[in-house]
């Protein structure tokens, strides 16, 4: 169980047969080690609910799964089987607890999307600034 920090529903995978395939892939805030952690989605049905995920990503929601199995595509991820299911906003204590920590954290939430994003989207524009601006910026206000 973790936070929806991003998802990108535009990815494809190329198998050893040649076979290109879509995928999602829906990037969690695990937050007792506030490490990210990948989750790929294979299932057709769920690429579809992984689309309804994404529109409502930047809220931090929380979501759970089960079965899912360790692979180490793009490093350490996690992908779907077809056991696998998806809770969004489940309703219990763990995740109770989970939102009263966003609460607090919200910022770190931010800055764990903001970098997701600037890694995921780095043809964006990029915001150029001078010295002098550089000089002024405080501490607090950078990553």
């Amino acid at each position: 169980m973790g936070f929806v920090i991003y998802v990108d529903t535009n990815c494809k995978i190329t198998r050893p047969n040649g076979q290109t395939r879509d995928i999602c892939e829906v990037v969690i805030l695990e937050q007792s080690s506030e490490q990210i952690m990948i989750v790929t989605v294979w299932e057709d049905h769920a690429i579809e609910e992984c689309r309804g995920i994404q529109a409502i990503a930047a809220c931090f929601p929380v979501i759970g799964f089960t079965a899912l199995r360790l692979t180490h595509r793009k490093g350490f991820s996690l992908a779907f089987t077809p056991k696998t299911s998806i809770n969004l906003d489940p309703q219990c204590k763990d995740a109770d607890e989970l939102r009263s920590w966003s609460e607090t954290n919200h910022e770190l939430l931010d800055d764990k999307s903001y970098q997701v994003f600037q890694v995921r989207q780095p043809n964006q524009a990029r915001n150029i600034i001078t010295a002098e601006q550089l000089l002024k910026k405080k501490a607090k206000d950078t990553l």
